[in-house]
């Protein structure tokens, strides 16, 4: 099996009714969607957004399954990545 590609998200701590978690950086369009910000590599994120932004790292398709999830509203998957299924079919990590 391949490794799917790794994308760095810029993302902040948050804490939720559940305990602590993550959230992932979302920005609006001037069509009212949301879009979300991820980079190809550490370096690229850092350069663009400097050195202290925190950021998460995660498998291409988790981000895109999580940014799906945040345009459709679905509140169990918005705001976080670490719910989502595993694109190996394992559950979430």
């Amino acid at each position: 099996m391949t490794a799917e590609p790794l994308v760095f998200v810029p993302a902040h701590p948050r804490v939720t009714d559940y305990g602590k978690d993550i959230g992932v950086e979302l920005r609006g369009t001037d069509r009212d969607d949301l879009v979300g910000i991820a980079f190809s590599s550490l370096e690229r994120l850092v350069a663009a957004l400097g050195e202290y932004q925190p950021w998460v790292a995660m498998e291409r398709d988790r981000f895109t399954a999580f940014v799906g999830a945040a345009r459709r509203g679905d509140p169990g998957l918005a705001g976080s990545p670490a719910q989502l299924p595993r694109s190996d079919g394992r559950g979430a990590p």
